[in-house]
């Protein structure tokens, strides 16, 4: 795609998504940028799925279009894929860089609507589904109250995380070197730390 991000933008960007092929993996972006009048190439992480077909869309309504990516952490963290829930980042062009702006105020209404729309499979049990659903309530500066739904509806995981404390040797976590969890909440506070929803949350939000 080549538009302009931003009303006011001087320039239009170049937008560049790929598939690099494999087993759930991976939609590639890159933004083709000017800056001081030479192009400058940036990326964002590689995600699953497949690629955009469309331009980047203003979702709060400041003028600037976002990018919507998608926390693939969260696929296979506690059940399989086709049961996991991927909650989304959403990223804007800002001095230069790609920056990371989930946890903006002004996306409240975004992560309410996000709220409602996985929580419907989270109270039917779908513990992906209740993950995801925790992640919203944290940008929403109601983690607590995300994690206690979570656990409520679905008490179980099919499997947790077991984040290795040291690099891996030989493409594996030495022996006693693993993470081990007591249960979902447990990973789930672990998981929803480690990705940053706990320590930004969405300032003032209700």
């Amino acid at each position: 795609g080549i538009g302009r991000l931003g009303r006011r933008d001087a320039d239009p960007v170049v937008i560049l998504t790929g598939y690099t092929g494999g087993m759930h993996c991976c939609v590639t972006l890159q933004l083709v940028t000017r800056q001081n009048g030479q192009p400058r190439v940036l990326g964002l992480p590689m995600m699953d799925g497949d690629p955009d077909t469309g331009f980047p869309r203003d979702i709060d309504g400041d003028g600037m279009a976002d990018f919507r990516r998608a926390d693939d952490s969260f696929l296979y963290a506690f059940t399989s894929y086709a049961g996991s829930w991927a909650p989304p980042r959403l990223w804007n062009l800002r001095g230069g860089e790609m920056v990371d702006v989930s946890a903006e105020p002004r996306f409240a209404a975004f992560w309410q609507r996000e709220a409602r729309k996985v929580g419907k499979p989270c109270r039917k049990g779908q513990v992906g589904a209740c993950a995801a659903y925790a992640a919203a309530l944290a940008r929403l500066g109601r983690a607590e109250e995300g994690i206690a739904e979570a656990v409520r509806h679905a008490p179980k995981a099919d499997w947790l995380p077991e984040p290795c404390t040291v690099d891996y040797v030989d493409d594996e976590c030495p022996e006693g070197k693993a993470l081990v969890f007591s249960g979902f909440e447990e990973g789930l506070r672990w998981l929803l730390g480690q990705q940053g929803y706990l320590d930004q949350a969405l300032a003032g939000a209700d």
